[in-house]
């Protein structure tokens, strides 16, 4: 209940920043590349609501709620029928992934758990929202490691499988 809670209020809360002018998504980035939130580090807004980790000093942050992450698959994908996966059997896989995006840290936070297993992801495919990567993971590209809140999506042609290591 508590992913479902964390996974509506940071959409509603995003849907609030997005009209108030901010885009929803950071644009600056410090001249040496360093990252970081330009609408709340500069002032044009005095709060936000991120998914950690967070790569800047400039800001305060607090902790609402954590969530995992899972493996989403095709549904007729070979390892859909277990419960539960290790990452490493996901080694073979090719990947589609969110596109990079500054001050998000989500990518080299997936890299890290699978370098930990043993592998470096293939990565196939980007996409920079949620959706389209599961339409692809739907349509068989690829396999995506994504937020927990993404289960409660209503997509018939995926299984969401938890993660032994990540749990």
């Amino acid at each position: 209940m508590v992913d479902r809670v964390a996974g509506l209020l940071f959409c509603v809360l995003s849907l609030i920043a997005i009209s108030a002018g901010a885009g929803g998504k950071p644009d600056a980035t410090t001249p040496d590349g360093g990252r970081y939130y330009g609408p709340l580090v500069d002032g044009r807004l005095h709060f936000g609501f991120l998914r950690l980790p967070v790569h800047t000093r400039r800001l305060h942050t607090l902790t609402l709620a954590r969530e995992g992450l899972i493996a989403a698959l095709p549904r007729d994908h070979e390892l859909a029928m277990r419960s539960t996966l290790a990452l490493e059997d996901l080694r073979n896989e090719d990947f589609i992934r969110f596109s990079a995006v500054l001050g998000v840290g989500f990518q080299e936070h997936v890299l890290s758990y699978c370098q930990r297993a043993g592998f470096t992801p293939r990565v196939i495919m980007e996409a920079s929202d949620t959706r389209s990567i599961l339409n692809l993971v739907a349509a068989g590209f690829g396999v995506a490691i994504v937020p927990e809140y993404v289960k409660h999506n209503a997509y018939p042609l995926i299984a969401y499988k938890p993660l032994s290591e990540i749990i």
